[in-house]
């Protein structure tokens, strides 16, 4: 079985580099873990993750994954799988993030220092809120603000370093495909293109909002 390399690291270049890959199909994991005493007691963050995959790619029909990016999809997560295995080899910190897109040659693993919740997704794009949060603990918090669309906005301008969201709260939705704007709603999306379903819809508003700030609000 070959290693994979991974590089551990942090740096802005990293962060910029992640934030610029942008995939025409969802193809790009992204896998946050907790590491804190309990989960590594006999790697139990493993076994988490087994079962978080499990319901990933149960969900691959219903968003008309097709069967060569699965494929892809597939030996990429076999290679975050294994990499966590070598627990040994992990950062000696609360969690870490990992990235993975062999497409594009894309492993990455990140140490951070909190990880609200374990969570494996695949997108066109990798899901860095979290990864953001899990660096920026030590910086100041801002300020809070009420209101959606505030909020985003302040958010995209690093005015938010905490946003709390409810678990009911992480319904699915669309995205329409001519304008690229996030809806609820199937017929949202009339006049604006075909509606694509996308899982965890406030997850991808504050993907949206740390990327393109205010103009896509």
């Amino acid at each position: 079985m070959t290693a994979t390399a991974t590089r551990i690291t942090t740096s802005d270049a990293l962060l910029d580099k992640l934030a610029k890959i942008e995939m025409p199909t969802p193809t790009v994991i992204s896998c946050y873990v907790r590491l804190d005493r309990t989960a590594r007691h006999r790697r139990q963050y493993l076994v988490e993750l087994v079962n978080r995959i499990r319901e990933l790619e149960r969900g691959f029909a219903e968003r008309s994954i097709g069967a060569e990016d699965q494929r892809t999809i597939h030996a990429d997560i076999e290679k975050v799988v294994r990499r966590l295995a070598r627990l040994d080899d992990l950062p000696a910190l609360a969690g870490v993030g990992v990235f993975a897109c062999g497409a594009i040659d894309l492993f990455e693993l990140v140490p951070l220092v909190r990880v609200h919740r374990n969570r494996i997704d695949v997108d066109t794009r990798p899901l860095m809120h979290e990864l953001l949060d899990g660096i920026d603990e030590g910086l100041p918090r801002g300020f809070a603000v009420n209101g959606t669309r505030e909020t985003l906005r302040a958010l995209a301008r690093g005015q938010v370093r905490e946003l709390i969201v409810p678990d009911e709260g992480r319904a699915s939705g669309f995205r329409c495909s001519e304008t690229l704007a996030l809806t609820a709603t199937k017929a949202d999306c009339r006049g604006s293109g075909q509606p694509n379903p996308v899982p965890n819809l406030i997850d991808h508003v504050i993907e949206d909002a740390l990327r393109h700030g205010s103009r896509s609000l």
